[in-house]
């Protein structure tokens, strides 16, 4: 699992990858997706993302994935961008590993690291920076919930 915008699928018997891998954005309209999807007692998944190209600036997005109980087709065919939060500072979004769902609500921490924007696309043309080295740490940013 990672926190890209690739995703594997795994034989629960072997451990083993199962075809090809999947790129979520040729299905939903996010940058990158959480390494920690929830699925609910129905078996919709539930997954967050980043928007880093949305038309009003960087936006969180949960992304719903319905079941596919032994279906050898991706599950991506049917995801849908449930919900989309604007970040609060536009060249900044906030890093995130995971998130948390409750009965009725999804829990975003917003913290004070952040992947700054610019930095992220100077290091794609000039300085070739790992995420790491895009990282931007504001400690006198309060946390949002």
């Amino acid at each position: 699992m990672t926190e890209t915008m690739f995703i594997r699928r795994i034989s629960p018997d072997t451990l083993e990858t199962v075809g090809e891998r999947t790129r979520i954005t040729d299905y939903v309209t996010v940058n990158t997706a959480t390494a920690h999807p929830h699925v609910l007692h129905d078996g919709t998944v539930l997954n967050m993302g980043s928007n880093f190209r949305h038309n009003k600036g960087p936006h969180y997005c949960i992304i719903q994935v319905p079941p596919s109980y032994d279906s050898e087709d991706t599950v991506f065919t049917k995801a849908k961008i449930l919900l989309e939060i604007p970040c609060s500072l536009k060249l900044y979004p906030s890093y995130y590993h995971s998130f948390a769902i409750t009965q009725d609500k999804i829990i975003l921490i917003e913290q004070p690291l952040y992947l700054s924007m610019p930095r992220f696309l100077m290091s794609k043309f000039i300085r070739r920076n790992t995420i790491q080295g895009c990282l931007s740490w504001k400690p006198n940013i309060k946390v949002i919930f």
